[in-house]
């Protein structure tokens, strides 16, 4: 066959391919799509190891990263079960930033005892109510499987 010339429509299609290929290139070529999930799992993965690598190292927040850890899928959809006010407390004792004795006496608002009005024992504060209060050893049983916590130092 000579070439093809004399084709019907050839000739038409030869015009056109001559035009396009005479066009700039626009984007990356070839492209192939990227499936969604893909896409949204690459994110969750990078979002991840970003969170971690930063958590672990910033400098102090030593009683955050002991309760927060790593992100937890099931901790978050409970916490999302709960109350505005009860979250708001969630979030006070996890960054021990509650409304303990220990506290307002660092921060001048209780001129009182600062002694843990649970067990009479430590001085009250966060750390000691989650981690080691005697009145508490039933609840850090059933939140850590241990009757006491002892945080990392």
């Amino acid at each position: 066959m000579p070439g093809h010339q004399d084709t019907v429509n050839n000739e038409q299609a030869d015009k056109l391919v001559r035009q396009a290929s005479a066009k700039p290139i626009v984007g990356p070529e070839p492209a192939i799509g990227v499936p969604k999930c893909l896409a949204r799992e690459a994110i969750k993965n990078w979002t991840e190891h970003q969170h971690l690598s930063t958590w672990k190292d910033i400098s102090g927040c030593r009683y955050n990263s002991f309760f927060i850890g790593k992100p937890w899928k099931k901790r978050a959809d409970d916490l999302l079960k709960l109350g505005r006010h009860q979250i708001k407390m969630v979030v006070a004792i996890l960054i021990a930033h509650a409304p303990v004795k220990g506290s307002l006496c660092t921060m001048g608002l209780f001129n009182g005892d600062p002694p843990c009005r649970y067990c009479g024992m430590e001085t009250e504060t966060v750390q000691h109510i989650t981690c080691c209060c005697g009145s508490f050893t039933h609840q850090h049983y059933n939140v850590f499987g241990e009757l006491s916590v002892n945080q990392k130092k």
